[in-house]
């Protein structure tokens, strides 16, 4: 599977149901390209996107949702591997240096969303996302300048 499928399914994953022209920007991809992936992942039964009616939302089939699941439990594993050499001190030291390099890497709240397309948002959410508070902070600037 292609890194940008991947993408695409894991944010609908995620996400929900949403149009090719949203996937794009969160996925970092152009229009076209990600309405060539879809027609891929329909075609191979993992993504509902009627032909009529473009801008309508996809979504992913019961087999994209199980394809996903395997997925996200592959990349966990070899999380698991990686950290499992630390110490638990170790894993607890870099914890906090993860976090402030990716809120250092959030510049905005589009980049945040095209960062967290591959998180587990039932585990990542709220203040535990370092991620998504930078994005609510950004965001609370913007409003607060405009």
């Amino acid at each position: 599977m292609s890194d940008t499928s991947r993408a695409l399914m894991e944010t609908l994953y995620f996400w929900g149901p949403m149009s090719a022209t949203q996937l794009a920007e969160i996925a970092g991809l152009t229009q076209p390209s990600a309405k060539r992936a879809l027609d891929k992942l329909r075609e191979a039964g993992l993504v509902e996107w009627p032909d009529a009616g473009r801008t309508r939302p996809a979504r992913l089939t019961g087999r994209g949702r199980s394809l996903v699941v395997e997925l996200i439990a592959d990349r966990d594993d070899v999380l698991r591997q990686a950290t499992s050499v630390l110490t638990r001190e170790e894993q607890m030291t870099l914890a906090p240096l993860l976090e402030k390099m990716l809120t250092a890497l959030t510049g905005s709240p589009e980049e945040a969303r095209h960062m967290c397309r591959f998180c587990d948002h039932a585990i990542c959410d709220g203040p535990l996302c370092p991620v998504g508070e930078r994005a609510r902070a950004l965001r609370g600037a913007h409003h607060d300048t405009a």
